[in-house]
């Protein structure tokens, strides 16, 4: 901080947020010299600035890309949670999660079973769906 004040002087502290565009960051990214000495000369408030734009630039196939600020707007929200909700529908209506949880679901019933012999009985249908209940199961009383 001290050498960017040096360089640019006590001005360089009044810019509160920046915006970078495309070609300032590709002239940036495209300096020959060492990462600190480009962060420098181009008044960059940090280093780490400059690297994660390089390291961004990299993950995204060598483009620089400029993300959007601000919220999601609503619509967004509702299309991102109408796809999560589609994709969840969908794992849960395969047969084949559905015996995998049957399966899951039985092997605890079992372990219950061994586990509640020794203080009831026979334990009923009512302790052994709250002991599912408790463990994390979404089990139907009539499952069990």
């Amino acid at each position: 901080m001290v050498k960017l004040i040096k360089i640019h002087g006590f001005s360089i502290l009044d810019k509160p947020h920046t915006y970078y565009s495309k070609e300032y960051k590709e002239r940036a990214i495209f300096g020959d010299e060492a990462i600190a000495a480009v962060a420098l000369d181009l008044g960059l408030s940090s280093i780490g600035m400059l690297s994660n734009w390089i390291r961004s630039y990299k993950e995204n196939g060598y483009n620089v890309v400029i993300k959007k600020k601000g919220r999601h707007t609503l619509e967004e929200k509702n299309k991102q949670r109408a796809r999560e909700a589609e994709t969840r529908k969908r794992k849960a209506s395969s047969p084949e999660f559905k015996a995998y949880c049957r399966k899951r679901i039985y092997k605890k019933i079992g372990c219950l079973g061994a586990e509640l012999k020794g203080r009831y009985t026979a334990p009923g249908y009512r302790v052994v769906a709250d002991r599912l209940h408790n463990e994390g199961f979404k089990v139907n009383r009539k499952t069990v």
